[in-house]
């Protein structure tokens, strides 16, 4: 198995995060494709595929040139891999290149987003809707005055 450079390993990122991903050793053959899939790291599970790069688009003066990808979490908490499949023109996988089909991130933990962030914002709205309130009612106050 050949490992991601990036992320490195015990990485850990939130529900809200985009993580980078970077390795070399992939082809960059204009006909075949790289197909990126999400797997649960506790049992190897497929989870989803998050993304489709044809070769053409990967361009390198060669194989051994790192190459990057991203992804915005889409899945709740829980410890996660990426593998890498290489899909030749037919739309099968590439057995006859087995090292393609061997490329992987580290396992990664995916944390859900702090809520104090979210509490903070509320309570300044909150503040906000009270100022805007007690505006309201000074003005409600000078005009009856008037």
């Amino acid at each position: 198995m050949h490992y991601f450079s990036v992320p490195g390993p015990d990485s850990e990122f939130t529900t809200t995060d985009r993580i980078d991903f970077t390795t070399n050793g992939i082809t960059n053959d204009a006909d075949e494709t790289i197909i990126a899939k999400l797997y649960n790291a506790a049992d190897n599970t497929e989870v989803k595929q998050i993304g489709s790069y044809t070769g053409e688009g990967i361009v390198r003066y060669d194989d051994s040139e790192d190459w990057s990808f991203s992804w915005v979490v889409d899945v709740p908490p829980g410890t996660y891999y990426v593998r890498l499949w290489e899909q030749d023109a037919d739309g099968d996988i590439d057995d006859d290149d087995e090292w393609d089909n061997e490329i992987r991130s580290h396992d990664f933990m995916i944390r859900e987003a702090p809520v104090e962030k979210k509490r903070r914002k509320r309570a300044y709205f909150r503040r906000s809707a009270s100022l805007i309130q007690k505006a309201q009612a000074l003005k409600k106050e000078k005009q009856s005055a008037s």
